[in-house]
């Protein structure tokens, strides 16, 4: 069992570690699809200046304040996902801010890489383990289970709407 999931780990790092070689974009794919979807929605925003770097943004549904120093939408889509939200999209373009760069560090091709740069090493023979002595010559005893008294419980119970049958001793 632990021969599999070893094998399937491997499989698993060697395919993502030559995907990400091969994304030539500063995002990930998935981050890249998710500002895409979102700036499609963000032409319909309309910007009101609050201060400096504080906005709010009316996009046809609700009012949101952005601020682009604290990387935050009282929308709250961008303070979860560190991805920007269709707000947060209209105010870098507005500001002439790279939308890529409102995006966390995690999301990046790089970032991506170093996960999975490093692979999943061959289990040796168990005779070249090091096992410590402690726990050599420690004793597992088995699982001590108490036996409940009277007899088993079935283990169907009936639904709120099933009758339940009576059985009479003959």
């Amino acid at each position: 069992m632990a021969e599999f999931i070893r094998d399937l780990l491997q499989r698993w790092f060697y395919n993502r570690r030559t995907n990400a070689r091969e994304i030539s974009t500063y995002l990930t794919t998935f981050a890249d699809e998710h500002i895409k979807y979102r700036t499609e929605t963000a032409h319909r925003c309309e910007i009101h200046l609050i201060h400096f770097n504080t906005f709010k943004v009316d996009d046809k549904w609700k009012e949101t304040t952005v601020d682009l120093d604290e990387r935050s939408c009282s929308c709250r889509q961008w303070d979860l996902n560190e991805l920007p939200c269709s707000h947060a999209i209209t105010i870098a373009r507005f500001k002439g801010v790279s939308i890529n760069a409102t995006a966390s560090e995690f999301y990046t091709t790089g970032f991506l890489k170093h996960a999975y740069e490093m692979g999943v090493d061959l289990v040796p023979d168990p005779e070249y383990w090091d096992i410590p002595d402690v726990i050599r010559t420690c004793t597992i005893l088995p699982w001590k289970k108490k036996n409940l008294l009277g007899r088993p419980k079935k283990l169907r119970i009936p639904s709120a709407g099933e009758k339940r049958k009576l059985q009479s001793c003959s």
